[in-house]
């Protein structure tokens, strides 16, 4: 799914904490634990916590990524591009994804990317049934990876400073770990909503019957891709992994990202989001002296 508009975030982010608090809430047999203290950081009252597990403070992070957006927009230098950066050495079986070094993450792009703005945010997949290596265990798969959109910044300057990380492989076999795709300068925002989303579906990937050939225009390199994927809603109790995986000390504001014009950008966002905080919690205080 993608959300062109805030609206459309809104209301699927709605329906998804519907969902979970019902299953939370009224729990049938053999359903995923949540504890107490993740009931409490979903539970929409508490969205300004801007924990990684709420919908209801992705809604809020939605808003003021909205707001920003349009103040931005129009002043950043095109073109623009959408990039998805998925090596597999950031996927982990799912019972050690809580591992996962987001700064680690994070900084490596930085680096990749210093003489490049962009802003966008780092996220987990979730493949029920799939193997780190191929031939390897299968089971459930936690594949953290980063969305971002670049600003100023021309595909083969992109590609070139990325060429390391796309030399790896993705989760996929014969999978580029880098995904580059031009995009319009009114998409932008679509695009910052959608890497802002709550994981909600699964991946599910199976071999090609006839492998396809991709030609780089720029470079002329051949790849062969082998496999794709299929991706699925969850199931309620898959999501719930995921709300408990995202609990384990992961927040928005940290989530986000970015370098030179997109590192401001998300420095706004980032101070606009924690001002809710304070103020939310300078409320609660007073409540409670009353």
């Amino acid at each position: 799914m993608r959300f062109l508009t805030l609206k459309e975030f809104i209301t699927h982010h709605n329906k998804l904490s519907i969902r979970l608090l019902d299953y939370v809430d009224a729990p049938r047999s053999n359903y995923v634990r949540i504890s107490r203290g993740v009931r409490q950081d979903i539970d929409s009252r508490n969205d300004y916590w801007l924990s990684a597990a709420s919908p209801d403070a992705r809604i809020l992070l939605a808003r003021i990524i909205d707001a920003a957006w349009d103040e931005w927009v129009e002043r950043l230098p095109a073109p623009f591009h959408f990039v998805t950066i998925v090596p597999r050495r950031y996927a982990y079986l799912e019972h050690e994804a809580g591992t996962f070094d987001l700064a680690a993450h994070q900084g490596e792009i930085v680096r990749a990317l210093g003489r490049h703005s962009f802003i966008g945010m780092t996220e987990p997949a979730y493949y029920p049934n799939w193997s780190m290596e191929p031939g390897g265990r299968v089971g459930p798969i936690i594949s953290w990876h980063s969305h971002f959109v670049t600003m100023g910044s021309q595909r083969a300057d992109l590609e070139q400073d990325l060429a390391d990380l796309a030399g790896e492989e993705s989760l996929l076999p014969n999978a580029s770990a880098v995904h580059i795709k031009p995009v319009s300068r009114e998409r932008t925002k679509s695009k910052l909503l959608y890497s802002c989303k709550m994981p909600f579906r699964t991946y599910r990937p199976y071999p090609l019957k006839t492998p396809r050939e991709r030609v780089n225009q720029q470079t002329g390199e051949v790849t062969v891709k082998t496999h794709g994927h299929r991706k699925y809603d969850m199931r309620t109790g898959e999501f719930a992994r995921m709300v408990n995986l995202l609990a384990c000390d992961h927040h928005l504001d940290e989530l986000i990202f970015g370098h030179r014009l997109g590192g401001e950008i998300a420095n706004v966002i980032r101070s606009k989001a924690r001002e809710q905080l304070d103020r939310r919690e300078r409320q609660e205080l007073e409540r409670r002296r009353q």
